[in-house]
């Protein structure tokens, strides 16, 4: 998650994808997907800043939809 954080206090600050992917290791096109995630997201850079890791790795790996097949098979073989 500190990965995370420097990304969005660096791209507050303006920097460019390049000089980001210089400062945290990330490749820029790691940047665009984890910038492409929080520009879909209603909260601003800053109040990401201010969420738990908890709360920010839910914003960027949310859980995956549950298949609604298996959902059925395991409804199914409950009964």
């Amino acid at each position: 998650m500190q990965k995370l954080r420097k990304l969005l206090k660096l791209t507050l600050e303006a920097l460019s994808d390049r000089k980001i992917s210089q400062l945290t290791g990330m490749s820029r096109n790691t940047i665009d997907k984890y910038k492409e995630v929080f520009a879909k997201h209603p909260l601003s850079y800053q109040q990401l800043l201010k969420l738990s890791d908890k709360e920010l790795y839910s914003i960027v790996y949310p859980p995956a939809e549950q298949d609604p097949v298996m959902m059925n098979y395991i409804v199914c073989s409950q009964i």
